[in-house]
């Protein structure tokens, strides 16, 4: 009765044309939430029957309907509590349905009725470690070893765990910079791990600055550094250039073309470190500078400073906007105190400058590979080249699509891009660079 009164509702629908859109939304979402009763209904009516339900669940599952999975098999577990296969079946779905409310609160009840099992554990852990409560995922983790399971996976997701927990830990110390590390498999895949990346946007809206170790690849910045000291002899000599800033001593602002080695979705794009900035920016954000700063030997400390003043000074909460601009550093040479490194001062992205000064600064050594990502607003200071070489470093500064850098870019365009490289790169990341185009009139 209830199945045919459901139906004959949606049919009734089909003998009225709707008079506008928003009367057929309006249809269409009373239709929807009628079918979507019938779902109910049926899974109810499944739940009797054990094949049937795990058929229904494998069904929802390959048409990835994860969400009416775990509903159906949430409700045959609880009639059937002691069906562990079932129990251990909703804990792996309560993981891909991973916005449940009620997640938590199952996850703790099928422990408190079965706290001996280490699969549970394990896939509670998982769930913990996914919403980036490291300290809780450990413990469960950890249980679900001491209980017996030896799979290398599980082995493997609690050495991420802590290896997550103590980069948390240790972003906290006073002179340590916020880092995340790439692993060796996400390397080989090319694309960084979801909770590593979650991580590190987390770390970086926190303290305005973050390393990433293993970035990109050793041999594509060696081959960067070379077509940079091909390219860029002329300012290596200590002396005003009409297109290049002076920004301290033996320290110049070089705009960097974008061709060669350097136009390739592997450095603009980098799959580590794009997909961080794009959390922060949004997805519509541009390559606003592609530049590099070289620091001759013998060169001194910059002075300390930010990149940009703060947007809107006249609001009071003006420090604790949303981040504007990312600059991405490369260097070129890696980070280490004889050739110098970029001094950061994490968290000042959110305070004055003068407030800037109470606190402790942190001077990053990385090996090339390695990238620094900083918040316009932050203070920060380029140290003294102590070496006998040229220190370059690679500069990207990410924007918002509606901002533009008025005060850094006096002497030079801050991108300078053919029309044949442009036509180089990839569709999907052409809105980086498309706002420096040429415009045609029509």
């Amino acid at each position: 009765s209830i199945c045919g009164g459901v139906i004959n509702c949606v049919l009734s629908y089909g003998r009225f044309l709707p008079p506008n859109d928003a009367y057929r939304d309006r249809i269409g979402s009373i239709i929807r939430d009628g079918l979507n009763d019938l779902l109910k209904l049926a899974d109810l009516l499944s739940v009797s029957s054990r094949d049937d339900m795990f058929k229904i669940v494998a069904d929802y599952e390959a048409r990835k309907r994860e969400d009416h999975a775990c509903r159906a098999m949430a409700q045959f577990v609880e009639r059937r509590p002691s069906d562990i296969e079932a129990v251990q079946k909703l804990t792996s779905l309560l993981l891909m349905s991973a916005n449940r409310d009620d997640a938590k609160t199952t996850f703790l009840r099928l422990l408190q009725q079965y706290p001996e099992n280490c699969v549970l554990h394990f896939h509670f852990g998982q769930w913990l470690l996914e919403r980036l409560e490291f300290d809780a995922a450990i413990t469960h983790l950890t249980q679900a070893v001491t209980l017996g399971a030896t799979d290398d996976a599980i082995a493997q997701v609690l050495s991420d765990a802590i290896e997550f927990r103590d980069a948390c830990v240790n972003a906290a110390l006073p002179g340590r910079i916020p880092t995340i590390r790439v692993s060796a498999n996400e390397q080989f895949d090319g694309a960084m791990g979801s909770v590593r990346r979650r991580l590190a946007v987390k770390l970086y809206h926190q303290y305005g600055t973050l390393l990433i170790e293993n970035a990109f690849p050793e041999q594509l910045v060696e081959q960067m550094h070379e077509e940079y000291l091909g390219r860029y002899q002329r300012y290596f000599a200590e002396q005003r250039h009409a297109d290049a800033l002076t920004v301290g001593n033996k320290r110049y602002l070089v705009t960097v073309d974008v061709h060669g080695s350097f136009n390739s979705p592997d450095v603009y794009a980098n799959p580590h470190v794009y997909p961080i900035i794009e959390a922060v920016l949004g997805e519509k954000m541009i390559m606003g500078g592609f530049v590099s700063v070289s620091s001759l030997p013998g060169a001194e400390p910059m002075r300390v400073h930010k990149d940009h003043p703060v947007l809107f000074p006249e609001l009071e909460s003006a420090a604790a906007l949303p981040s504007f601009a990312v600059t991405a550093i490369v260097p070129m040479l890696g980070f280490n105190a004889i050739s110098g490194t970029t001094r950061v001062v994490k968290g000042s992205h959110k305070i004055s400058s003068k407030e800037a000064e109470e606190l402790e600064s942190q001077d990053p050594t990385a090996p090339r590979g390695s990238c620094l990502l900083m918040d316009y607003r932050l203070t920060h200071q380029g140290r003294g080249n102590q070496s006998d070489k040229v220190r370059p470093i690679l500069t990207m500064i990410y924007h918002r699509p509606w901002f533009r850098d008025i005060v850094n870019y006096v002497k030079q365009e801050p991108l300078i891009m053919s029309d044949d490289a442009f036509k180089q790169v990839p569709t999907e990341y052409r809105h980086l660079f498309d706002w420096s185009r040429p415009k045609t009139q029509s």
